[in-house]
């Protein structure tokens, strides 16, 4: 659904975010909004990636070439996370 160079653009902020992030929880004071720029950083990350494979008709594509095959390995991923229940 998105294109890639927007894609590539909200990798770029939610990394500025995350490492704003891990500034932010280097002091007492900022902790706080350290943590909210991790959780929009990470928001950020997710939405992007399931947005960017979601798959359009093909007259709405404008890359045809591109495929969602890749996002069974995203869930394959996250069912296979060593923290799973």
């Amino acid at each position: 659904m998105l294109s890639t160079e927007l894609v590539t653009a909200a990798y770029i902020g939610s990394s500025v975010l995350f490492i704003l992030s891990l500034g932010g929880l280097s002091n007492q004071e900022k902790a706080k909004r350290g943590v909210w720029f991790g959780i929009v950083g990470m928001a950020v990350a997710i939405l992007a990636t399931v947005l960017g494979l979601i798959q359009l008709p093909k007259w709405l594509q404008p890359y045809p070439q591109y495929q969602t095959k890749h996002l069974f390995w995203l869930f394959l991923g996250c069912l296979a996370h060593p923290e799973r229940g």
